[in-house]
């Protein structure tokens, strides 16, 4: 797959390093701010982490003043070598216990971190636009709770303690190596400037490809479990190839941003790997040499072989904290914008819905600066009947959506019982709307379960009731166990058309005075379709319906018919007038016809023909 980046100008290129910096600085800042919440545990666990770093160095000073015992001795003797043996064994052993108590603490506190991170996002989720969750996935959603959460405990139970630690290792490596001697100290570190700028330049670079690494990463794990998920559609209809296709560009993309990064990284990690080991070239020659001229004892430098050994390590692994500390941030960048995403405007004083009337006064939407809706009226009294209907793409689904707050209006107003909805709680215009989604969901639960979701506290008359509205009691009492049937999501043995008579008997049961069909009707199979038609009729006669209809024979009884087209109204009127005056609705009329005597032929066995 051929994949470039586009060239920018150096003005815009820099404008948007700035922009991803500034990003990058507001994730570490929560990072840190998450951390100070519970600076005590944190600060006691950096602690003893950065206890045990020291711990772990502290052998080679004992191995030091062995040598010098040696020296000054000429010999020792075995009982002498005890109390240096015995000391160094202690500092291993409280090396693992300081770890070991690090490790706990900040693991307690991680773990408290990701169960309040995790309330947070979940009591945030409710409180979102339902638009939110049409421009997310779920996997993308999941994917902040679980793995980008997951990260936080990294952070926290394992990078940070050891950062800290390590970063001060460091220094106090340095601060000892210059009390052994300044010109050895010297020798040690001198290589280290030129890993350091390698490193920092491979950054830089790299902030833009990781970027878009991270967000094609997330492409292609969509596109895997879609791929997984869709299996038995995508061999129904035999789209294997094509389907496999597009995993594979989602794979090649995030192979061809992981070599970029690569080849950035090579030369700047190799050098950096040279240079952190290449103090030994240094230190061994001049301190050889200093030894011989009596400027340093053979204890001073086998200690600064040992711990100038040892420098490389300490800086290969702050690298690799760095590296980690870039996939946290990324995380972290990724929360925030969950948890800061803006939510829908608290009303200070809440209208009230008189009725179940329904007004849309001059709206227009526009999505990602598409319009979509341009000036849309519509008058709909309560307890009649409106349908919207229109070709792919008109905006039909889009304003029923409108009517529950997925978004606001651009311009002008949507009222319910002459309140302006932007006026009334969400809770209130919940209670006032039911909605029947396009897109059927139903929880992994008994089917009295599902659908006491619309009334908690519902009685088994008023599930039967509501089932029986719906037109799906009968095949329910069919299941094994009735109304205790277990479906999941993906519905078990039920149909699609028995899926989503179950999704609006839940939203009967609601009781809400306006019911909104979103193609609710579309998965249903012809020989349920006049079962689902006397559902709506009979809807019609205490609740005002509003239904965004694919197959048109189910709204023909419609109060009003509202032909969408373009954004715009193009016309209105019952069924047997639009018929008569408007060509559009005519022409989806007569495919729509055409649609159902193919199935009918294919029924029958005959020939398929318009």
């Amino acid at each position: 797959m051929g994949i470039g980046i586009t060239p920018f100008s150096s003005t815009l290129r820099m404008n948007e390093g700035k922009r991803m910096h500034s990003q990058d600085a507001n994730a570490l800042g929560s990072l840190l701010s998450m951390a100070a919440q519970h600076k005590g545990k944190v600060m006691v666990a950096c602690v003893f982490s950065l206890v045990a770093q020291l711990l772990s160095i502290a052998p080679f000073v004992i191995l030091s003043f062995l040598i010098d015992r040696l020296v000054d001795d000429g010999s020792i003797q075995s009982t002498s070598v005890w109390p240096y043996v015995t000391a160094a064994t202690l500092c291993l052993v409280f090396r693992y216990v300081f770890a070991g108590f690090a490790a706990v603490l900040s693991h307690i506190t991680a773990y408290d971190i990701l169960h309040h991170l995790r309330l947070a996002i979940a009591k945030k989720l409710p409180r979102l636009p339902l638009g939110f969750f049409n421009r997310k996935t779920s996997g993308q959603i999941r994917k902040v709770m679980l793995e980008d959460v997951e990260q936080m405990e990294l952070f926290i139970g394992h990078n940070l303690p050891d950062l800290v630690g390590s970063t001060l290792l460091l220094l106090m490596t340095i601060l000892i190596l210059f009390w052994l001697d300044w010109r050895l100290a010297l020798a040690a570190i001198a290589p280290l400037p030129i890993g350091f700028f390698a490193q920092a330049l491979t950054i830089s670079r790299n902030r833009e490809s990781r970027s878009l690494f991270f967000t094609a990463s997330e492409k292609m794990n969509t596109t895997m479990v879609q791929y997984i998920h869709g299996m038995p559609v995508i061999k129904a209809f035999t789209r294997t190839e094509s389907s496999f296709n597009k995993y594979v560009d989602s794979v090649s993309e995030c192979s061809y941003y992981e070599d970029i990064m690569c080849e950035h990284w090579a030369l700047p990690m190799t050098l950096f790997q040279v240079a952190a080991n290449a103090n030994m070239l240094l230190i061994l020659p001049l301190g050889s040499l200093l030894w011989l001229h009596g400027h340093v004892t053979i204890s001073a430098l086998v200690l600064v072989l040992l711990i100038g050994l040892g420098l490389g390590g300490i800086i290969q692994q702050l690298i690799m904290m760095g590296s980690f500390l870039e996939q946290q941030v990324e995380g972290r960048k990724r929360i925030d914008t969950l948890l800061f995403s803006t939510e829908l405007p608290e009303v200070e004083n809440p209208a009230t819905p008189q009725d179940a009337s329904l007004r849309v006064e001059h709206v227009s939407f526009a999505y990602e600066d598409n319009d979509i809706l341009r000036d849309v009226n519509v008058n709909l009294e309560p307890g009649r009947f409106l349908a919207l209907v229109g070709p792919s793409g008109a905006g039909k689904s889009t304003l029923a959506k409108l009517i529950l707050r997925f978004w606001d209006v651009k311009n002008g107003a949507i009222r319910l019982g002459g309140a302006d909805i932007r006026q009334v709680d969400a809770n209130e215009l919940m209670r006032h709307v039911s909605f029947v989604f396009q897109n059927i969901f139903l929880f992994n639960d008994t089917v009295a379960a599902n659908l006491r979701v619309g009334k908690p506290d519902a009685t088994q008359e008023e599930l039967e009731a509501a089932a029986r509205a719906a037109r799906c009691h009968d095949f329910i009492m069919a299941l094994p166990n009735g109304y205790e049937y277990v479906v999941g999501e993906k519905g078990g043995a039920l149909s699609g058309g028995e899926k989503q008579r179950l999704c609006i008997a839940r939203a009967l049961l609601k009781n809400a005075p306006i019911l909104v069909l979103d193609e609710a009707t579309a998965f249903v199979d012809p020989e349920n379709e006049a079962d689902i038609q006397l559902a709506l009729n009979a809807l019609v006669h205490d609740k005002t319906l509003i239904v965004v209809a694919h197959r048109l024979s189910t709204i023909t009884s419609a109060d009003e018919i509202v032909v969408l087209d373009g954004g715009i109204v193009a016309a209105r009127g019952t069924h047997v007038r639009l018929l008569a005056e408007s060509e559009l609705y005519r022409n989806l009329w007569q495919a729509h016809v055409a649609s159902k005597e193919w199935r009918l032929n294919q029924k029958k066995g005959g020939d398929l023909h318009d």
